[in-house]
């Protein structure tokens, strides 16, 4: 039974604590609802992902790795798609897409290579 009640108590606890970050916020604006919508969109992600990712626990080896993994992809896709439907999220999707495409060609270098290539791109798109 606790096993069970953790999903559900990942899914709730971050709707309630943007509906306390949201009555905060000057309920006027769209600046405000769209960036507390957009949050909330990400943590709901987060959440999933969490989810996935501790549902792989069950598995070991490789169908473990498969596993993470494809959490990992689903993960990816679900947050291009927030930040599409978001203002701005065009944007950040392109740069985001240039990022991991970067820090692909790192992962193929080796050693000391790969570390500066890694820091390089990761300043570059601070």
């Amino acid at each position: 039974m606790r096993v069970r009640l953790l999903p559900l108590l990942l899914v709730i606890l971050p709707d309630l604590l943007m509906t306390a970050a949201v009555a905060a916020e000057p309920a006027g604006t769209p600046d405000a609802q769209d960036r507390a919508a957009y949050t909330q969109a990400r943590k709901r992600v987060d959440v999933q992902y969490t989810v996935a990712q501790s549902e792989c626990k069950r598995f070991t080896g490789e169908a473990r790795d498969y596993c993470r993994e494809q959490a990992k992809v689903e993960y990816s896709a679900a947050m291009l798609e927030v930040q599409k439907r978001y203002p701005g999220g065009a944007r950040d999707a392109a740069a985001q897409a240039a990022y991991d495409s970067e820090i692909q060609a790192c992962r193929n270098q080796g050693g000391e290579a790969r570390k500066h290539c890694v820091l390089d791109v990761e300043l570059r798109y601070r």
